[in-house]
């Protein structure tokens, strides 16, 4: 078994390497759906999961590497996934992810 994150060039050089085979697993990441907010692209890419798992018979897998909603430096390529713990704004209070009039709620949804 083998397999590939998401994007469509990677498990297209994993089928040209393999003589035409295609991984069963492709693993897909929320990373960026809090931050760039193109909703034509997330909507093709949950679609890209979803035919995936019916027409290619395949496995999806999900992960989400969240970005710090709060104090998150500003430079492309990290926006707030790498931060400095001594100088960046890196506390999120998780015990207010359930409140729903929290920073960290309305930062989440």
């Amino acid at each position: 078994m083998s397999s590939q994150q998401r994007d469509k060039t990677e498990v297209e050089y994993v089928r040209q390497q393999s003589g035409g085979k295609e991984p069963v697993v492709v693993g897909y990441d929320f990373m960026n759906i809090n931050y760039f907010g193109n909703q034509a692209e997330h909507i093709v890419y949950m679609k890209n999961a979803i035919d995936w798992l019916k027409n290619k018979s395949g496995v999806v897998t999900f992960s989400w590497h969240w970005r710090n909603p709060f104090g998150a430096p500003n430079n492309w390529p990290t926006l707030g996934f790498y931060v400095d713990k001594n100088k960046d704004n890196v506390h999120v209070d998780l015990n207010q992810l359930s409140n729903k009039n929290s920073k960290e709620y309305k930062a989440l949804v």
